[in-house]
Formats: C-alpha cells, structure tokens, sequence
C-alpha cells in the first residue's frame, strides 16, 4: 500500500489555517500525541522544571536531565530532538522552565556556574543576555516569556529590594510595574505578547489582588481584581493574545478579559470539574486548561464540557501505557491548537508530548485543499520555475 507522508510543518501550517476559518470549534474534537522525548532514551524528566512551552510552528523547548550528567535545554516535534545548550562545555550549572518565540528564540533563566542568576536568550547558537546579578537585579523569581520579536518579560527582586516585572532583549531594561507603586507582590509567571504588552497577576499595597495588563507605552489596565467580591484570588499565570485580551484563573472558573466585561469560560458550578490551575489563551481566541475532575482524574481541556471539550485526561492510554499525570508550563497552547505537557505513564516513563487536533470528517477537506494550497504555492515560488 502506498502511503503519503506529510512533512510536519506542512500540518502545522494547514491546522493553523484550519483554526482560523473554525475559531475556537472543539466539540468532539480528536487528538494525536507525538512523543517529543521520554525517559526510555538518554534523557530523564521531572515534573517541575520538565514543563515544555510551544510556538507557532509546533516545536517544543523544554529542560531534561541528561543521563551522561549535567542538564540542557532541547527542542523537538516529534521527528527528532535537537539540543539547545547543555551545562556540560556551557557557562550555566542549569537552567529553569525555557520559553520558545516563533522565530525559535529561547528565553531562560540561566545558573550560571560562578554563582547567581540571569535572563537570557539564546538564538542561532548566540546567547544573550538580557538581565544578570551583574547588573540592578539581585534575583530573579519568575518564568520568563518571550514574543515574536525576540523581548523577554521576567519578574526579578532588585539591589534595593524593589520588586516588579521587567522586559528587555538584551538592550536597556523597562520596567512594567513595581513596588514603588501600587503594588507590593507579583505572580511568577508574566506573558508577553507581539506588542510587548504584558499580562501579570499582583497583589497591592493596601489590600486585595488583581489581574492586569501593562502596556509598552506604560498604560496600566485591571482585568480582574478582588473587589466586589466576585474573586477571592487569582492563579499565578495569566496569558496575553495579540488582541490584549487575557485568560486567567480565578476563584472557581476560567475567564477572560480585557479591561472590559469579563468572559466566562468554564466554572466548577454545575459542571464536573472540581478545579482549575493553568490556562492559555492564542491568537484566533482559542482557550486550553489544565482542570481536575470530580472522579479524581486531571486533564487539558478546551471548554466547559469535560467530554466533548477533552484533550487528554489521566487514566488514558498515552504511547502504550495509562498517564497517571502531566503538567504543562507558562506557554502550553499555540494558534494552531496544539498543546504541549510533560507526561508521567503508569509503566515508569515520562517525558514531553504535544497534542494536535485531527480536524472532523466534514472539515479534512478543506484542511487537504489547504494543503495542496500551501504545497503549490511553494512549487511557485521556487527558483527556475515559471
């Protein structure tokens, strides 16, 4: 039988054409998991610093242990790994969660083997560092992000005890929001987006805590805050689109926002979800989250309907054996629908996947056309050709 192959970047391409003409369509959606890495080769995974990011070409970046010694970060798709930077014959002792751009940027936070910290970027076998000890920051207490342009938003304690969130791409360092303000405490997990606004949870100086977005120009907006009652807190991790609109978690539910009225995505009443702890949002509006079950179960999930809005769940059968836990960092979900976890299987392995949706009967076609669109289209453009 003969069998038609297509090159990964090609269905990623067509997915992400295909989620822009559906939106954010998920009812009894479907999924195939690619195994980017586990524990049967010569990496080994844990659960905290293992959680990968995605971009927009559907390549993961993550942290793994190498069983020869030291750590690195990797990237792949499920074709391969390519390593990034190891602490063997690199300056850094290790590293933390790494965060990937579409251009194949990595930002991290960096160990270097003299002693402290730092914000860096590595990018074309360069890296750059964006913030260090060397510098006003005495330490850093935050995932990092990055967007398409390569800047890099970070939380960091300075010399003077100043706390806040800081963007910068190897230049000047700006500042986004500190405690000079308003503010006296900041979530560990800001995002990013084209523009350079950034999303980021805080509590203030005289009470209560919020969601907001700060803009590069320096325009401050709430999302989301304590007062009135309606949410008691907020989670650590809200996510920015390139609309300036931000998903988050809040007391018993997943929302969105963007200064105005709030969206609600999913709430614990009335549905079997006993719990929400991560949630991204891309850029055509789509949603993913991490949420627990009233059987006890964990998974990712698109929507309000923990079976027809599923993407994977514990107890499921993942690569040969049943998943008893996944995790997923800061940047899990791109435009495409993908989503990227850190998987731990009943039978000992662990590692990194990425789910993608498989588009239902009644849309292939259009994702072919698409495809043979994408395909003549570079046939076109190549050298020699009329």
């Amino acid at each position: 039988m003969r069998r038609t192959c297509v090159p990964i970047g090609v269905m990623t391409a067509c997915a992400a054409i295909l989620t822009g003409l559906l939106g954010n369509a998920s009812y009894g959606a479907a999924y195939v998991f690619s195994n980017v890495a586990d524990s049967s080769g010569a990496l080994n995974f844990n659960p905290g610093s293992s959680r990968p990011s995605i971009n927009s070409t559907g390549t993961a970046a993550f942290v793994a242990g190498v069983d020869a010694g030291g750590t690195g970060i990797f990237t792949g798709n499920g074709g391969g790994v390519t390593t990034v930077l190891t602490s063997q014959g690199s300056p850094f002792a290790s590293f933390n969660r790494p965060q990937i751009s579409s251009t194949g940027a990595i930002a991290f936070v960096g160990f270097p083997d003299a002693a402290g910290s730092g914000v860096y970027i590595r990018s074309g076998g360069t890296t750059t560092t964006v913030s260090d000890f060397s510098g006003p920051m005495a330490s850093y207490f935050s995932d990092v992000g990055i967007n398409s342009s390569g800047t890099v938003v970070f939380g960091g304690e300075q010399d003077n005890s100043d706390r806040g969130i800081f963007t910068g791409n190897g230049g000047s360092v700006a500042t986004a929001a500190n405690t000079t303000g308003q503010f006296d405490a900041f979530g560990s997990s800001p995002s990013i987006n084209t523009s350079g606004a950034v999303a980021f949870r805080a509590s203030r100086d005289t009470s209560g805590s919020g969601v907001y977005r700060a803009t590069a120009g320096g325009t401050l907006t709430p999302i989301a805050t304590t007062d009135g009652g309606t949410f008691a807190g907020f989670n650590e991790a809200p996510s920015i689109n390139d609309s300036n609109r931000v998903a988050f978690v809040g007391t018993e539910g997943v929302y969105t926002g963007d200064g105005g009225a709030l969206t609600t995505v999913v709430t614990l009443s009335g549905t079997s979800f006993s719990g929400f702890s991560a949630v991204n949002i891309n850029n055509v509006g789509g949603v993913a989250f991490l949420a627990s079950l009233d059987n006890g179960q964990a998974g990712l999930f698109t929507g309000s309907d923990p079976v027809n809005n599923k993407i994977v769940t514990t107890g499921e059968d993942l690569f040969g054996s049943p998943l008893v836990d996944l995790r997923v960092g800061p940047k899990f979900l791109n435009d495409a629908g993908q989503t990227a976890f850190y998987f731990q299987l009943e039978d000992g392995r662990n590692g990194v996947a990425i789910a993608s949706l498989i588009p239902e009967p009644g849309s292939l076609a259009l994702l072919v056309s698409a495809g043979a669109g994408l395909t003549l289209s570079r046939r076109r453009r190549r050298p020699g050709l009329a």
